[in-house]
């Protein structure tokens, strides 16, 4: 639900429209499983056949969002303040493979406008810190109204606490190995999995529209370095004419395209 309306239908507003509204969503669905939990999803465009709902999202126990593609980390750094780092992989083209990238660039955004001191809000992560400040330093949570869509905040809450429990009995907590040999290789639930292995051309990726939009530009926050920007297309074989020249919009939870 969140994303539909953080990122969906408040991005429709911030460019100046009032619709049409995204797809709603109709159905959602939370299981655990042993390294985190699944969200499932269904909307008006989809079927219980979509990737969403047959194998979802992933929650990677205790403090990362996991797509296949990139994973994202909250880090408690005292009471009231939260370090978020992100991991992001792009596959290249089968045209440029096999790739060698030699180093790793690293870049820290901003979260608010060193002008007018407003909350930044262009970006996906952006639009989530403003949802997060937006509840307070130490949230009142005796105040809050849960509704059906929240029962996986509910399931990680009891999972935190049984945590807590565990290691004051000298247990482990959820997801910790210990086996060297399970530690070798963790598979993961990705909606996406097949695309990720098998990869794309040029013209495949210029077609679909999840790979179309990452080439436009890094969707997820702002004040990614020009430099950076660059690598990405020259590693990709884009000219930047060639990756911005479609202006369909995009939704990131959409069907896959067959």
């Amino acid at each position: 639900m969140h994303f539909e309306w953080t990122h969906s239908n408040w991005s429709l507003r911030l460019g100046g429209t009032t619709g049409p509204y995204t797809p709603q969503h109709v159905k959602v669905d939370f299981n655990e499983f042993d390294y985190g939990f699944q969200y499932k999803r269904v909307r008006t465009d989809t079927s219980e056949k979509d990737r969403l709902w047959t194998v979802g999202r992933v929650c990677l126990w205790p403090n990362g969002l996991f797509t296949g593609n990139h994973v994202e980390f909250r880090v408690p750094v005292d009471d009231e303040n939260t370090l978020s780092v992100m991991w992001h992989f792009s596959r290249v083209p089968r045209e440029r493979e096999p790739y060698v990238q030699n180093s790793i660039p690293t870049w820290q955004g901003p979260i608010a406008d060193p002008v007018t001191g407003r909350w930044i809000t262009s970006h996906v992560m952006n639009q989530d810190f403003v949802t997060w400040v937006g509840q307070g330093r130490v949230a009142d949570r005796s105040q809050e109204y849960l509704a059906p869509s929240d029962r996986g905040i509910v399931m990680i809450r009891r999972r935190f606490l049984n945590d807590i429990e565990a290691v004051k009995d000298g247990r482990d907590p959820k997801a910790v190995i210990r086996d060297p040999a399970v530690n070798r290789a963790i598979s993961l639930p990705v909606a996406e999995r097949e695309a990720f292995i098998e990869g794309f051309t040029r013209a495949e990726a210029m077609a679909n529209p999840l790979a179309r939009r990452g080439l436009q530009g890094y969707i997820f926050q702002t004040g990614q370095p020009a430099e950076v920007r660059a690598a990405f297309l020259a590693a990709m074989g884009f000219s930047e004419a060639e990756a911005t020249a479609d202006p369909r919009p995009f939704d990131a939870l959409a069907p896959a395209a067959r």
